[in-house]
């Protein structure tokens, strides 16, 4: 008689991705383009988690690192994750 093991596969979940994501990968996530009309030609610029804005998606990424390392600015992290929301 032969025993077969069924293996399960374990899918995670995207919260469960995105805590085992690298610092590096999260400040990669965290920078958004925006793209605009500047008068006939388009302009992007790139918007860290305390909307600070660059013009390039390097020095972004650069920074929403270094911010993400830092234990500073806790208003612009207590605003995102909404705590500070009124106790009613």
């Amino acid at each position: 008689m032969r025993i077969y093991l069924e293996r399960k596969l374990e899918i995670m979940t995207n919260y469960e991705s995105i805590k085992n994501m690298s610092i590096e990968d999260m400040a990669k996530m965290n920078v958004k383009a925006f793209m605009y009309m500047n008068g006939y030609r388009t302009n992007v610029e790139y918007h860290t988690t305390n909307q600070s804005i660059f013009d390039t998606r390097e020095e972004a990424e650069e920074y929403e690192l270094k911010w993400l390392q830092s234990n500073e600015d806790r208003e612009t992290l207590d605003t995102i994750t909404f705590k500070n929301r009124m106790k009613r």
